[in-house]
């Protein structure tokens, strides 16, 4: 005795690979978003501390020119 007819079973099986599917591409859509925050993220760290650094070298200079008897002496 058969308790499912072959119709139904059918619609199960495409129903899950449906779902499955459905969470595969969910994880990868996911992914990429994270993958695309993160990069988002150290691009800015990368470009403040590029910054500090511009910024110290220009005080660094200031100072051996003021030291060295610079601004015109």
């Amino acid at each position: 005795m058969n308790s499912f007819p072959g119709w139904l079973k059918a619609v199960l099986v495409v129903a899950v690979l449906a779902l499955l599917a459905g969470g595969v591409t969910l994880n990868r859509v996911q992914e990429r978003r994270v993958h695309q925050d993160v990069e988002s993220c150290l691009k800015t760290v990368a470009e403040l501390k590029a910054n500090q650094i511009a910024d110290w070298r220009a005080g660094q200079l200031t100072a051996d020119q003021f030291l060295n008897g610079g601004c015109g002496a």
